[in-house]
C-alpha cells in the first residue's frame, strides 16, 4: 500500500514541475500534463486490477502507465506483478531495472533479498528440466512388442449346404420330367378316346372307361405339374440361403420371372 501512495506523490510532484516550467512554452507542457494525468487514471486502474487478482490485467495498465510517464517506481510495481504471475525471469529484470534506475531505493535491501529467491527458483527450475532431458536422452528405446496373431480358424459356412438345394432342383427336373410324360400319355388317351367315340360300333360302356382313363391322366399330369412347380421354388429359395463359396471366392444365386419365362442360376467369382 506504501508504494501505491509513493507513486501517486511522485505523479503528483511531476505535475507540479511541469506548472512551474510554463515560462519558456505553453503546448509542450500541456501536453506532458495531459500525459501525466492520463498515467495517474491508468495507474490507478492497475492497482485496483491488482488488488482483484486480475493480474494480467494489472501488469498491462502498469506498462501502459510506464510508457505514458516512464518513472522508475512502475518498475517495481510492474515486477510485483510479474512475480504473482510466476514469469520469474521478466520479474527479475524488472527489479534489476528498478534498482538501476533508483540506487538510493529506500527498500533495496527488500527488492535484493526477493531477487535472490527468484534467481535461486530459477536456477533449481533449470536444473531440474536438465536432468529431465538428460534422463530423457540417456533412457533406451523401448524394445518393439511382438504380437503374435491368433490361429486362425477355418472359414465357417455362412448358409446352407449346396447339396440340399442341388438334391431338390434334382428333384425338380424329375418331376419335369414325369410332368412332360404325363402330358404326352393324357394327349394319347385323349386321341383313343375321340377316335372311339367317332365309330359308328362305339358301346358306351367302353367310351366311359376310356373318358376316365383320360380324366385320369388329366389329374395326375396337374398334380405332377404343382409337385414340379414347388420343387423348383423350393430349389431356388434354398440356393439363396446356400453357402456357394467352396472355400474361396464369392458365389451369388440369382431368379428371376419374366413376362414369357423363368430363370434362376449361380454365379461364382474366383
Amino acid at each position: 500500500m506504501q508504494r501505491w501512495i509513493w507513486v501517486g506523490a511522485c505523479l503528483a510532484l511531476s505535475v507540479t514541475g511541469v506548472v512551474r516550467a510554463q515560462d519558456g512554452s505553453e503546448a509542450a507542457p500541456r501536453v506532458d500534463e495531459e500525459l501525466d494525468q492520463a498515467a495517474r487514471l491508468t495507474f490507478n486502474s492497475a492497482r485496483e486490477a491488482f488488488s482483484r487478482g486480475e493480474y494480467e490485467l494489472a501488469l498491462e495498465r502498469f506498462e501502459q502507465a510506464y510508457r505514458l510517464s516512464p518513472r522508475p517506481v512502475l518498475l517495481y510495481n510492474i515486477g510485483v506483478t510479474l512475480d504473482r504471475l510466476r514469469r520469474d525471469e521478466d520479474a527479475v529484470a524488472r527489479f534489476r531495472e528498478y534498482l538501476e534506475r533508483v540506487p538510493d531505493a529506500p527498500d533495496r535491501e527488500e527488492v535484493e533479498a526477493r531477487i535472490r529467491v527468484l534467481d535461486r527458483g530459477i536456477a533449481e527450475r533449470q536444473a531440474e528440466e536438465a536432468a529431465r532431458a538428460a534422463a530423457a536422452a540417456t533412457t533406451p528405446d523401448p524394445e518393439p512388442i511382438v504380437v503374435t496373431p491368433p490361429p486362425t480358424e477355418p472359414p465357417r459356412s455362412s448358409g446352407l449346404h449346396p447339396a440340399i438345394a442341388l438334391t431338390v432342383a434334382g428333384a425338380a427336373v424329375v418331376a419335369g420330367g414325369l410332368v412332360l410324360w404325363s402330358g404326352l400319355d393324357a394327349v394319347s388317351r385323349n386321341d383313343d378316346y375321340e377316335a372311339y367315340v367317332a365309330r359308328d360300333d362305339a358301346v358306351r360302356g367302353q367310351g366311359q372307361s376310356l373318358y376316365d382313363d383320360v380324366r385320369s391322366a388329366e389329374v395326375r399330369t396337374n398334380v405332377l405339374i404343382g409337385v414340379a412347380g414347388g420343387l423348383a421354388a423350393a430349389a431356388v429359395v434354398l440356393a439363396i440361403f446356400s453357402d456357394w463359396s467352396f472355400g474361396s471366392g464369392s458365389t451369388t444365386a440369382s431368379f428371376g420371372v419374366g413376362p414369357r419365362a423363368a430363370h434362376a442360376g449361380v454365379t461364382h467369382r474366383f
